[in-house]
């Protein structure tokens, strides 16, 4: 595997913690001259020219038609509240207005505006429904009410469709495609099937889960099956036809997942202090049951607290006054302690080479540590000191409640483990470059720059691209600095 390969694959940890601002689909990375805004008053127009803030981007990174990779930038355009008194008496409502959202395109070495777009029947209203896929060239927009196709490489929008039945909101898998069909849950319950070649209706089918079921687990591809919610567990539907297939029944108070192997799922039983826990593993073309674990008594689970590779699931857990990783082979089922320890909550979140990465948070401090364990033997191979408080996956959920401050963030190849930790509050970035092996320090640098709050990421080249609300950061993925930041 190329060490570009192993850089797209590396980054499993931000799966959980950051999935929940992707739903948003929002970026920015332009400002135009004069933003069109349908329906109001010129003076209005005017009054925005330099004074529009661009918030909550999304960069992505895609390849055009000579495989050079691009950055496509998903942008809302958001309009001051502070506006003339003159234009709020003559059209009060103009603060209140729906918003347009551009999309453009950026060439990362560059730096260069290949195209922007605004999608004018997109509005503020509209946030909450918006959901994206690519595919090959076209980016496939879903909303409360259309779904569109844009070339990603010109902006040149393709087709658009009105939805009978309106989009899912806050959902972010509840868009997909599979076998040359686009695939989409409504908030009525539906599941609809949608032709990539001009958007025309194939199928629906009627669901039996709630919403909340639907929006946890959204639309799972396995082959040619396609994976939704149901009252009783899972249910599947063949993609070309829509027919119902096979059904894994599970209950509803069980967690549930895919394994690294989109083939396979796991299902976690009796996550309570009334019984002790069991672990299916399920072959899901055929709804064929593998194998259940029992597991220990002790293992006091930790909810949604898992970690997938190949070859292994891995749950943080207690056993008695220990912090623990207990370890469960897919091939047999057999469940193992990897590792446990008494000072610190031990947190899973990346794996590479067998070795585990894990934070180790001090239970009696804020101190944590970046772990590297063998997963062979359990072994700490090294330790590295984390002065960062979170980690960049326990961000989202952490700014619910307050401003962040300090985080941490790591990336990893065969060879090595880059470690950024960015201090707000002094406008400090250390950066590290670490042996994957022995854990030595190669590079250490120290520098002074003003981040604002991470909310989204992505790799191209030698760069990763960081968006906050309103500015996207490119960090060298060879020296840790900021090389670029826009607008």
């Amino acid at each position: 595997m190329s060490e570009e390969e192993n850089r797209k694959g590396c980054w499993a940890m931000f799966n959980v913690g950051v999935s929940a601002l992707l739903a948003l689909i929002l970026g920015v990375a332009f400002v135009p001259d004069l933003i069109p805004i349908k329906g109001l008053p010129e003076i209005f127009k005017t009054y925005t020219e330099n004074n529009t803030r661009l918030m909550w981007q999304k960069p992505i990174a895609i390849k055009d038609e000579n495989n050079q990779s691009n950055l496509l930038i998903i942008n809302r355009v958001n309009v001051p509240k502070l506006l003339p008194d003159d234009l709020l008496s003559k059209d009060k409502k103009a603060h209140t207005a729906a918003l347009p959202i551009s999309l453009s395109l950026k060439m990362p070495q560059k730096y260069e505006l290949l195209w922007d777009k605004t999608l004018e029947d997109i509005d503020e209203k509209e946030i909450p429904y918006l959901n994206y896929i690519i595919s090959g060239k076209q980016l496939y927009i879903s909303s409360q009410y259309f779904l569109k196709a844009i070339n990603v490489n010109t902006g040149e929008a393709l087709w658009s469709i009105s939805l009978t039945s309106a989009a899912m909101p806050n959902c972010q898998n509840c868009l997909a495609i599979a076998e040359g069909k686009i695939l989409l849950l409504s908030q009525n319950n539906m599941l609809q099937a949608f032709s990539v070649e001009k958007g025309k209706p194939l199928w629906q089918q009627k669901l039996s889960a709630n919403p909340t079921q639907h929006k946890q687990w959204g639309i799972k591809i396995t082959q040619n099956l396609a994976w939704v919610a149901d009252k009783e567990g899972l249910q599947s539907f063949q993609i070309n036809t829509g027919k119902a297939g096979k059904k894994v029944k599970i209950a509803p108070q069980n967690q549930y997942w895919l394994a690294k192997s989109p083939q396979h799922l796991l299902v976690l039983q009796n996550n309570n202090d009334k019984e002790p826990p069991k672990l299916q593993y399920w072959q899901m073309p055929k709804s064929q049951l593998v194998w259940t674990a029992n597991l220990p008594k002790n293992w006091q689970m930790e909810k949604n607290n898992h970690f997938l590779t190949f070859y292994d699931c891995l749950f943080a857990i207690k056993i008695g006054n220990k912090n623990a990783i207990g370890a469960i082979t897919l091939s047999k089922g057999i469940p193992r302690i990897l590792i446990s320890d008494e000072n610190y909550q031990l947190i899973p979140f990346l794996e590479q080479n067998n070795t585990l990465l894990v934070q180790a948070k001090s239970l009696n401090s804020d101190f944590s540590e970046l772990w590297a364990i063998s997963l062979a033997d359990g072994k700490i191979l090294w330790k590295q000191p984390l002065q960062a408080s979170l980690s960049l996956h326990q961000l989202a959920e952490y700014q619910k409640n307050k401003e962040m401050s300090q985080f941490w963030f790591v990336y990893a190849s065969n060879k090595e483990v880059l470690l950024w930790q960015v201090f707000r509050d002094t406008r400090k970035i250390e950066f590290k470059i670490i042996d994957f092996q022995t854990g030595s320090v190669r590079t250490q640098e120290s520098f002074e720059q003003e981040v604002q709050p991470i909310i989204d990421y992505t790799f191209i080249g030698d760069y990763a691209y960081l968006s906050s609300k309103n500015i996207i950061y490119a960090f060298s993925l060879l020296t840790g600095e900021i090389t670029t930041e826009w607008p």
